[in-house]
């Protein structure tokens, strides 16, 4: 074998390699985005149970602390109110994507993915619940919540949660 031949082949063998890395790397971001959004839409009522029993709190916590007078236990109250901030300011966010992918929905003549997607996460109901309601397989449930949670993904976590195939 000559070392022309060799260097091509090395060099064709070197592009496959890093085609297939790129595709397991896409395959990986995507599958890591689908889970941070299932993750999220999965705990909402958690989370949007904090924000309403925190708000008021978090509201009337006093942000009058000097640095050097703080001790543990005001870095600890500090740490809970940016805890709450941070989920309040997140549920406002999820609150808006779910607005706009109801629209979406409204938009292509689908409302009911979104009440299926809406039943599944927010009204907590079972596959077999919302096919029972929707008069659908639960399999089709479950497409439609799996085709709304890449919808949302976008939404939630702009270019992040783009695709590219």
């Amino acid at each position: 074998m000559s070392i022309a031949v060799a260097e091509d082949i090395a060099k064709r063998a070197a592009k496959e390699a890093l085609m297939e890395y790129v595709r397991e790397s896409k395959e990986v971001a995507k599958k890591e985005v689908r889970k941070k959004t299932r993750k999220l839409m999965a705990n909402y009522n958690s989370i949007k149970a904090h924000v309403e029993e925190g708000v008021s709190e978090a509201m009337e916590m006093e942000i009058d602390f000097v640095r050097e007078d703080l001790d543990e236990d005001d870095l600890y109250i500090m740490s809970i109110r940016r805890s709450r901030i941070r989920s309040m300011i997140m549920m406002s966010h999820i609150d808006k994507c779910l607005d706009l992918l109801k629209a979406e929905q409204k938009r292509r003549g689908t409302p009911e993915k979104y009440e299926i997607y809406n039943g599944h996460y927010i009204k907590e109901r079972t596959y077999e619940e919302l096919a029972e309601r929707f008069h659908c397989s639960e399999r089709t449930a479950m497409r439609c919540v799996s085709e709304l949670d890449d919808m949302i993904s976008v939404l939630l976590f702009g270019m992040e949660g783009i695709t590219y195939d």
